[in-house]
């Protein structure tokens, strides 16, 4: 699901551990630079924020669990509220076939190719990127080298793991030229950085 169609709507097939809960969230496909890192997603949560998490904290709901999650939006919401403006659908069996079609957490993983044009190359700076399936990684056609980076650059409340130190900790600027450096995700204290980082496989 891209952001616009995230934006407002209720219908939630995904779900994320925050702290020690599992929170309903859409999986979004039009992700922001630092989606290029892999084993991360982007995502909307059911408290309206967007934040990019490990993929190992990310799961599909299951279809007991979806259709609970339905019953109670349409409960809180009551009959006469126009759930089509929530992303609802009146019949149950088109909200299950939109359901059973989802596959936006396969779509955020094999779309990389789609935002290389927001990548550059190191060594000579050249902006012509390809991402290479067979290998899994990217290629800059001008030079050839195999390590072109992102521009993307930290911002308030993005925390890192720095192997160097062994610790979790809010990015500084260079962090995003450091092999040593691992980006965890957006947070709004250490806390959840820090749950986040004994979820993931660094």
């Amino acid at each position: 699901m891209d952001s616009k169609e995230a934006y407002k709507n209720w219908n939630y097939m995904y779900e994320y551990k925050l702290f020690d809960e599992w929170c309903p969230c859409h999986v979004l496909t039009d992700p922001p630079l630092h989606f290029l890192k892999e084993g991360y997603c982007s995502l909307y949560n059911a408290y309206g924020s967007v934040d990019t998490v490990s993929l190992n904290v990310v799961r599909k709901l299951t279809k007991e669990k979806y259709l609970e999650l339905r019953k109670e939006s349409f409960e809180w919401l009551g009959k006469n509220f126009d759930i089509r403006r929530l992303g609802f659908h009146r019949n149950i069996e088109d909200d299950l076939k939109i359901y059973d079609q989802a596959n936006d957490l396969s779509l955020c993983v094999t779309n990389k190719e789609k935002y290389i044009d927001e990548v550059i190359c190191l060594d000579c700076g050249n902006g012509d990127i390809r991402y290479d399936e067979k290998e899994k990684s990217y290629h800059c056609n001008n030079c050839g080298s195999l390590e072109p980076e992102n521009n993307f650059t930290y911002c308030i409340g993005d925390y890192v793991f720095d192997k160097s130190e062994n610790e979790v900790r809010l990015a500084i600027e260079g962090d995003n030229h450091r092999s040593d450096v691992e980006y965890i995700g957006r947070f709004l204290n250490l806390d959840e950085a820090m749950i986040c980082y004994k979820n993931m496989n660094i």
